[in-house]
């Protein structure tokens, strides 16, 4: 696809869409352990939204998938 004097390819390759898929699954996995570490543990909530935003970087494509509720 020619763009201002550049040519884009789209290149798909099913080996990297399985190790994307891969890499994904590893990332869910782990957050969803971290995830439970953190539900067991007593934290305020200043300590819980840290934690949750060190693994939300951790995890960053996990964490779309994921979707976290609030009790009131």
């Amino acid at each position: 696809m020619p763009r201002d004097g550049e040519l884009y390819v789209f290149a798909d390759s099913a080996n990297r869409v399985a190790k994307e898929r891969a890499m994904r699954r590893r990332q869910l996995k782990w957050l969803w352990a971290r995830l439970k570490q953190l539900s067991l543990m007593a934290l305020s909530r200043e300590e819980l939204l840290m934690k949750l935003g060190a693994a939300r970087a951790h995890a960053p494509a996990a964490w779309r998938l994921v979707v976290i509720a609030g009790s009131a």
